[in-house]
C-alpha cells in the first residue's frame, strides 16, 4: 500500500517538474491569482467586488480608483492559488476615470505575505517601497523586485500611498506580477541517491 502512495506521489512529481537540464522560465502570474480572495480597500463605491479587470486579463479601459469621500489611498490584496516567486511587478496607468481631479499612483509600497489594514501601513514602512514617474505611466511600467524578498509568496498587499500631483483620487488600471511558481524544482540542483 505505502510502495502504491510513494508511486503516486513521484508520479505527480515528475509530472509537475521540468526535465533535466531545461530553464524554468518566469511567467506572469495571471493564472496564479486566486482572484475570489482579491479585494481593495477604500476603492470607490462603484468599482466592481471582483478584481478580474484590474488583476487578470484586459483592463478594458476599466480603472480601479480610489473613494473620493475618504482620500487618494488604495490597498489592494491579492492571494496567489499557490506559492510563487515574485522577481517584477508591472503597472498600467494610462486610461483615467471620467473625472478632472485623478491621478496615478507616485508611492507604492508592498507587503510581502500581509493582508495589511490602514493602520498597519502607517505602522509599518512595508517590504519595498515604489516610486513611479509620471513620465513612464503612459505606457506599462515594470520595477524589478528584490527576490529573495518575495520568495514563496502567497498574499501581497499594494499600498498606493500617493499619488502623482496629489489629487483627491487615485487610480490603476492594471497591476500584473511576473515569476515562476515556487513548487517548481531545478532538476539539476538535486543530487543522485547512491542506493
Amino acid at each position: 500500500m505505502a510502495t502504491a502512495n510513494l508511486a503516486q506521489v513521484n508520479s505527480q512529481i515528475n509530472k509537475n517538474a521540468p526535465t533535466a537540464g531545461t530553464a524554468i522560465t518566469e511567467e506572469w502570474m495571471d493564472n496564479r491569482i486566486d482572484i475570489q480572495s482579491c479585494h481593495a480597500l477604500n476603492a470607490d463605491p462603484n468599482t466592481p467586488d471582483d478584481l478580474t479587470f484590474c488583476l487578470k486579463g484586459d483592463t478594458s479601459g476599466m480603472a480601479l480608483s480610489s473613494d473620493r469621500s475618504v482620500d487618494q489611498q488604495i490597498i489592494v490584496h491579492v492571494t496567489f492559488l499557490e506559492p510563487v516567486n515574485l522577481s517584477t511587478i508591472q503597472f498600467i496607468a494610462s486610461t483615467p476615470p471620467q473625472s478632472t481631479d485623478v491621478a496615478p499612483p507616485r508611492v507604492v509600497k508592498l507587503y510581502y505575505n500581509k493582508i495589511a489594514s490602514f493602520e498597519d501601513v502607517e505602522e509599518d514602512e512595508g517590504t519595498c517601497v515604489i516610486q513611479l514617474d509620471q513620465l513612464e505611466l503612459g505606457a506599462p511600467v515594470v520595477k524589478n523586485l528584490e527576490r529573495a524578498a518575495f520568495r514563496n509568496t502567497q498574499s501581497l498587499s499594494i499600498f498606493i500611498e500617493e499619488n502623482q500631483s496629489d489629487q483627491e483620487i487615485s487610480f490603476i488600471n492594471k497591476i500584473r506580477f511576473r515569476g515562476i511558481a515556487a513548487s517548481t524544482t531545478n532538476m539539476n540542483d538535486l543530487k543522485k541517491c547512491k542506493s
